[in-house]
């Protein structure tokens, strides 16, 4: 992902911004991004993977709802936020990883929903709901 747009940093993405898109397979958010909005990536189903950085604090509602390849995800200890049904309907996703154990998250209701191979998810040493 470009880390400037017509002459400009991207500090977020906004939402809907990749909704439904089967071209992406893989994802390297630059690292000027903060935030990660509403259904940002809803239903690329084909995504495999993507590198979040630790720049982003925030992972909106739905925002990789149906992403159905995704394998793996690695959330930065930088996120403190992820919206309801972020990762809902992650059919493939085996394990969610927080690198670090001393932080806090919150994480939205129904976070995980029907990711149905999930195996393995290493939490941060605080949770909210």
């Amino acid at each position: 992902m470009e880390a400037v747009y017509r002459g400009k940093p991207v500090t977020s993405i906004a939402a809907k911004a990749f909704n439904n898109n089967k071209n992406i397979t893989s994802l390297v958010i630059s690292e000027n991004v903060r935030t990660i909005g509403k259904s940002a990536f809803n239903r690329c189903s084909e995504m495999v993977s993507i590198t979040i950085p630790e720049s982003v604090t925030s992972i909106g509602e739905y925002a990789f709802y149906g992403c159905e390849a995704l394998s793996k995800m690695t959330i930065p200890a930088s996120v403190t936020a992820i919206g309801d049904d972020a990762f809902h309907g992650c059919i493939r996703l085996v394990e969610v990883e927080f690198p670090t154990a001393d932080g806090t998250v919150e994480l939205g209701v129904q976070t995980f929903m029907d990711c149905r191979s999930l195996v393995t998810v290493t939490l941060p040493e605080e949770v909210k709901h």
